[in-house]
């Protein structure tokens, strides 16, 4: 029986509080249509089963890591892998899709698009006995198993601490990625269940994860908010550019940036007092792990239908103990590390999700 979306999105906040709830703190002590350094021609060049991915794009920092930890995994798990970029296209999305299906591959990866838009072509690969892999997107149908970040619960909570970090004072603004993207939807949702549930004044702007709007966006939000206090924008790649207009603006330290990612130079960021936060994804750990969930599908392994990647908080020491003992704030529920433990998780892929692991 099909499952049914309104069932599993009704679970999401649960099951991330358990997934968060059972992470323990780590111990402290090249644009193209298709890139692979394993396989990107689409035939098969040997007895290695092959995984095709059908990318948003591959020009974005966090694609760019992505597929260079997931070609390690390709390396690491014997497979061939296919990168293809869909150049933020539905359409494209579904053609490169379709090319999987006609060509047999293995396994499918895809970063959807659209959830509900692509939902159709992967009932079909299914249904031609490829199993599918929704890379950060809970997409619903019978074929395909979701890995997805806790985003919900993480982006819930920044957004307290955030209004707490401002003093509870002035404006707050989410700077969401887009629309009918699940990541983003879901750190928007909890973004706006706190603000609703804190009473806090809000305003929103789109960045179609894009760097430059992001900064765009950022003006017009500083433009039109002179009581602008805080600003969490939901990914490292255009939270950069947030913080330059900030900073054009003469309004850094004034300004509180939270952000969500956890690429290295966010971690330091965080480091260097420039952001609140970020959270500990990473671009490599997403690729590294998304490759070693499909190929553990193309292998025949029964996984559950929805898998949540281990994330953590990452905040200074002096935010920590803010947040413990002087906001008192609930952190049973979240993982948190510092800067420096989330500059060395970052490329450290391999100990997490490497074979035998």
């Amino acid at each position: 029986m099909k499952k049914m979306l309104s069932v599993l999105l009704s679970a999401i906040l649960t099951m991330s509080l358990f997934a968060a709830c059972s992470q323990a703190a780590p111990d402290t002590s090249t644009p193209a249509e298709s890139t692979s350094t394993v396989a990107n021609t689409g035939e098969s060049t040997g007895a290695k089963k092959r995984i095709g991915v059908a990318m948003i794009n591959v020009t974005q920092p966090f694609f760019v890591d992505m597929i260079e930890a997931g070609n390690d995994a390709a390396e690491d798990y014997n497979v061939e892998i296919d990168w293809k970029s869909c150049e933020d296209s539905l359409d494209k999305q579904i053609s490169v899709l379709e090319n999987f299906i006609e060509a047999d591959y293995d396994c499918i990866m895809v970063d959807a698009v659209d959830t509900v838009g692509i939902a159709s072509t992967i009932e079909k690969a299914g249904k031609a006995g490829i199993p599918v892999v929704t890379m950060g997107q809970l997409v619903d149908t019978d074929y395909n198993v979701s890995t997805i970040y806790s985003d919900y619960l993480y982006a819930s909570f920044i957004t307290e601490m955030l209004w707490n970090a401002t003093g509870q004072e002035g404006t707050l603004a989410l700077i969401y990625g887009t629309k009918g993207n699940f990541t983003s939807d879901e750190r928007q949702r909890g973004w706006e269940d706190v603000c609703g549930k804190l009473n806090i004044n809000n305003v929103q702007k789109p960045s179609n994860f894009n760097p430059d709007e992001g900064y765009k966006a950022a003006q017009n939000l500083l433009s039109a908010n002179k009581d602008l206090s805080g600003i969490f924008s939901v990914s490292d790649a255009v939270t950069a550019s947030v913080y330059k207009a900030v900073s054009d603006a003469q309004r850094e330290g004034n300004v509180i940036i939270a952000s969500n990612d956890g690429n290295i130079d966010a971690s330091q960021a965080v480091k260097d007092g420039k952001y609140l936060c970020t959270v500990l994804m990473g671009a490599k750990r997403v690729g590294y792990w998304n490759v070693k969930v499909a190929t553990q599908l193309l292998n025949g392994e029964q996984l559950d239908p929805v898998l949540y990647l281990p994330e953590h908080l990452i905040v200074t020491d002096e935010t920590k103990e803010k947040i413990t003992n002087e906001w008192k704030l609930d952190t049973s529920a979240i993982s948190i590390i510092s800067p420096d433990d989330g500059i060395r998780l970052y490329d450290d892929y391999r100990s997490e999700f490497g074979p035998g692991q």
